[in-house]
């Protein structure tokens, strides 16, 4: 039975959202953003940025978990404080968090449900408040903790003269940085937190899935795939990496939004133990080795 409880998370509002095995708790004091999720007698698979916690600091603050933005990233649409409490809806088996940010002109909301096997659905939706036509795309973002390997799969589309995939690197990305892997099917990005500098790579992933082990288990970040045009040349799957923790981010397709047009996408979260973690290797078919 999935029960919908509010708490307190580090002194601010949340609601936890539970099947007494898997446990997701969303905050609602700030955000909206996820910031726990894991299995109840292990930690969360999320990073959490205690210093912004503590801080009374009036600024930007990142608090880690999973948040939503707007993309293209902007050094000041993107970096809005959003430390105000939400609208929250309780829902039968989740939350729903509404908040409005008020210099962009745009109402952004997070839903979240989680099913009786611990699965959880969640709807980031931005919906255009002004009277002008705004290009976005809706953006999520998932800071996970430090020491986990992120894998995506890349296209193996035969095309034969043509190609079949794009990457797109950012001008801090080297392509010989010792985290990053690339076999025939899949890309592999490494977090280790002896490596400060940062690292990003974006591509157009059709499967639509996304991993990250951690501690022995497998988060799964499914999402909605979108033709059409997209941020960051093409891509609506980035993985970003730093001394601190990894980000997978899935994005939306580009879409014009006039007065109270809006645009959303779901992703879909799942964890699996240790115990079934060969079974799910030999299913995915990932045969390579994650660390080589």
């Amino acid at each position: 039975m999935v029960k919908v409880i509010k708490t307190i998370y580090l002194g601010i509002e949340a609601y936890e959202i539970t099947n007494g095995k898997v446990s997701l708790i969303m905050l609602t004091g700030v955000g909206p953003r996820i910031i726990s999720f894991g299995f109840i007698k292990k930690e969360s698979v999320l990073r959490v940025a205690i210093n912004d916690f503590m801080s009374d600091e009036d600024c930007y603050k990142f608090y880690g978990g999973h948040r939503l933005w707007s993309a293209p990233e902007d050094e000041i649409r993107s970096y809005l404080k959003d430390n105000k409490p939400c609208k929250v809806d309780v829902l039968e088996l989740g939350v729903k968090a509404t908040k409005v940010e008020e210099e962009n002109g745009l109402e952004v909301s997070m839903q979240v449900e989680m099913k009786e096997n611990g699965r959880v659905r969640i709807i980031h939706t931005i919906k255009n408040l002004t009277n002008d036509c705004k290009e976005l795309a809706t953006w999520g973002i998932t800071q996970l903790k430090r020491g986990g390997t992120a894998i995506i799969m890349q296209d193996d589309r035969k095309t034969g003269l043509l190609p079949n995939r794009t990457l797109s690197l950012w001008d801090y990305s080297d392509l010989s940085d010792k985290r990053v892997k690339f076999s025939k099917n899949f890309i592999y990005v490494n977090q280790d937190d002896s490596v400060e500098k940062p690292f990003k790579i974006g591509t157009y992933n059709r499967e639509g899935i996304a991993y990250y082990f951690i501690d022995g288990d497998l988060f799964t970040k499914e999402f909605d795939v979108f033709e059409g045009e997209h941020c960051d040349f093409g891509c609506n799957c980035e993985i970003y990496v730093n001394g601190e923790f990894l980000e997978l981010e899935s994005l939306s397709k580009l879409s014009h939004l006039h007065k109270g047009d809006e645009i959303a996408h779901t992703e879909v979260w799942s964890l699996t133990e240790k115990t079934d973690l060969m079974e799910t290797l030999k299913t995915l078919q990932l045969k390579e080795t994650i660390h080589a």
